[in-house]
């Protein structure tokens, strides 16, 4: 049962946070995309990947765009293009180029980003082979960065990779050296956690991701949105290890916090409530958070539609 679970969580992408859907958090010092740039890339990333497209067009503007904005935070925008094979050994090209010709101050955040595009390009690579490949390039340019830089998202960035390689004790290590470089304990918590429950350590994954929950941040203040990314991992960490009252409690108690805030970057957990539903004794907890995730994302079509079947359910 465990194995099919396993399986349905991670077809839906529950343990990819931070390769996907999440926002990674750049080096300290890394220009920000403006607003125009930034829509600029999501427009020609349409363009590559719309069937009709015209990449002949669309991939050399983003090319230029991406050869100007090289030591900006920018490989955020990015990961859709990296769907394309194409798309991603030209950007990869550009960047490499970029990085021989930048002077000292910049080299790191061009190193950065490029470390990111092989990172991520190996999260939409199914093949192993190819995979691995991606990984240990991201793997090598993420060392000669950290022989750079003393910096929480440069340790941060090895660890996620060592994570996607299933190495998760040196993906630990790296994750606690974020704190060591002025990083944030429960982001570090969080992290390890994730990269547990990738490896299956659900004990020590559903251990780090708790004392996440309740780990404030470098101000003394718990963060809201860090709470509820580790509880909806939590959550699904526990139905991973088949402790679905936890699991259930854990779901709807993410959101509880949250108030009008929807958190930014990371998807409702609407897999694991319906895998909850498989049991009627957990129809209440799933009703209350689906509730709550209607009334912060109203135009969530999929979180009404599962209401609605909640409430049927329930009749």
């Amino acid at each position: 049962m465990k194995a099919n679970i396993w399986a349905v969580l991670v077809t839906a992408g529950v343990f990819l946070s931070f390769g996907g859907n999440a926002s990674a958090e750049g080096l300290r010092g890394q220009v920000a995309l403006d607003s125009t740039t930034s829509k600029a890339i999501t427009a020609y990333t349409r363009e590559l990947l719309r069937t009709g497209g015209d990449p002949s067009r669309a991939r050399p503007a983003l090319l230029l765009v991406v050869e100007r904005n090289a030591a900006a935070d920018l490989t955020d925008n990015l990961s859709g293009a990296l769907r394309d094979r194409d798309s991603y050994t030209a950007l990869a090209a550009t960047l490499e180029d970029a990085l021989a010709a930048a002077g000292e101050k910049e080299r790191p955040f061009i190193r950065f980003n490029l470390a990111r595009v092989h990172m991520i390009r190996a999260g939409y690579l199914t093949a192993t082979a190819s995979r691995n490949a991606a990984l240990d390039r991201a793997s090598r340019v993420a060392e000669d960065l950290r022989g750079e830089v003393r910096d929480p998202a440069a340790d941060g960035l090895q660890g996620d990779i060592e994570s996607l390689r299933g190495r998760v004790d040196e993906a630990a290590a790296a994750f606690k050296r974020m704190v060591a470089s002025g990083g944030s304990r429960a982001e570090s918590l969080f992290r390890t956690g994730v990269a547990y429950a990738r490896g299956r350590r659900y004990t020590y994954a559903e251990q780090s991701l708790a004392a996440a929950a309740r780990t404030p941040g470098p101000d003394g203040i718990l963060d809201p949105q860090l709470t509820y990314r580790a509880n909806q991992e939590l959550a699904a960490t526990y139905l991973l290890g088949g402790n679905y009252p936890e699991a259930a409690k854990t779901l709807k108690q993410s959101v509880v916090k949250l108030g009008s805030e929807t958190p930014l970057g990371f998807p409702f957990r609407l897999d694991v409530a319906q895998r909850l539903l498989t049991n009627r004794a957990y129809i209440r907890d799933v009703q209350t958070y689906l509730e709550t995730v209607v009334r912060l994302a109203p135009d969530n079509e999929d979180a009404r539609t599962l209401l609605a079947r909640v409430k049927a359910m329930r009749r």
